[in-house]
């Protein structure tokens, strides 16, 4: 294993020399592909490289992506901000100190307007039995880091507030109830009335999470439930038969997935429910899905996004899109390198 010190002087040519390379100085290119080989082969970091170290195998490929944004600073504030974190992670691994070693290198997208790429949020309502509330606790931290506006009562209500009129106005007003069915959730008071005022609604998806076998009962026994795994709640299984009944919801949730994810298997994980829905993608919801793949390039280089689900959205949607949209994807799917920009 390569130490922390060594580690960090390679990050730090490689960055040095994609620097050069994008701001018109003198790059070696054989140096960086022996860097960029140092680090690939360094396993502890391995997913915290920066995804276009990842996919551009010589400074020519490197090129291709980094001349989509225009000048000299802009490129090299995206290069220092896409190293950062691991190069801090690495100081902190040589002191003694070490810390996760992530990255969330920003994207370039230059099809959509930056308002278009945060998703609304989806407001929920976690029904639960205040016995389960470390489980539901859980249920909301994964929901809220995959898009969702949580109500949980024990963490959202204050001990001044009208809890009872505040519950009521937040099961007025969520888009999606999950209900943590439970033996627990069957001795309260308050969980079968909650399902009754959702029901009443009539416009709210209603996804059951049982949490020990407990199977949805009363004005919600023909819905299906879903045992909530060990490992805690899976969002795209969640994700994939709410967005099938109401779509409008939950795809700019799943596009987001798309966007954010951070390495290869994640991307294929977060692509998989929206194949199903490539059909019933609004022109707008297309823009946004085709640029997420072009930009990140965990998406578009995963194995199963390349020959498989990125080709059917070509297939299904290709004519939709637009046109420099279909032309780069199409690019990057077939050559497996960034669409190139034009050199300087």
């Amino acid at each position: 294993m390569t130490g922390p010190n060594a580690l960090r002087e390679s990050v730090e040519s490689l960055q040095n020399i994609m620097i050069a390379r994008a701001t018109g100085g003198q790059a070696d290119d054989a140096g960086y592909r022996s860097s960029r080989e140092t680090l690939i082969s360094a396993a502890e970091i391995h997913e915290a490289l920066p995804s276009f170290v990842r996919t551009a195998r010589d400074l020519s490929q490197f090129w291709s992506f980094i001349s989509k944004t225009q000048g000299y600073a802009p490129r090299r504030e995206f290069i220092w901000n896409a190293f950062s974190p691991l190069l801090d992670h690495l100081e902190k691994l040589a002191s003694g100190n070490p810390a996760p070693a992530t990255t969330t290198a920003p994207t370039f997208n230059q099809r959509a307007p930056a308002s278009k790429q945060t998703a609304k949020k989806l407001r929920a309502f976690i029904s639960y039995s205040t016995k389960d509330k470390v489980t539901a606790g859980a249920v909301k931290h994964t929901l809220a880091s995959a898009g969702f506006d949580c109500f949980l009562a024990h963490d959202d209500l204050q001990v001044s507030e009208e809890w009872r009129q505040r519950i009521l106005e937040e099961l007025g007003r969520c888009q999606v109830f999950f209900a943590l069915l439970s033996a627990n959730f069957l001795e309260s008071p308050w969980g079968a009335q909650e399902i009754g005022i959702v029901v009443g609604r009539g416009d709210v998806p209603i996804v059951p999470l049982s949490l020990d076998s407990t199977l949805p009962f009363g004005f919600i026994s023909h819905i299906q439930g879903k045992p909530l795994p060990q490992g805690g709640i899976d969002v795209g299984a969640v994700l994939e038969p709410l967005a099938r009944k109401y779509p409008r919801l939950a795809i700019p949730i799943l596009i987001r997935r798309v966007r954010e994810a951070s390495s290869f298997r994640g991307s294929e994980a977060a692509l998989l429910p929206l194949v199903a829905l490539y059909g019933r993608l609004t022109d707008e919801e297309l823009y946004d899905l085709a640029d997420a793949a072009i930009n990140n390039g965990q998406v578009w280089d995963a194995s199963l996004c390349r020959t498989e689900y990125l080709p059917e959205l070509i297939d299904v949607a290709g004519e939709r899109m637009r046109p420099e949209q279909h032309r780069a994807l199409s690019h990057q799917l077939l050559h497996s390198e960034w669409y190139p920009g034009d050199e300087p």
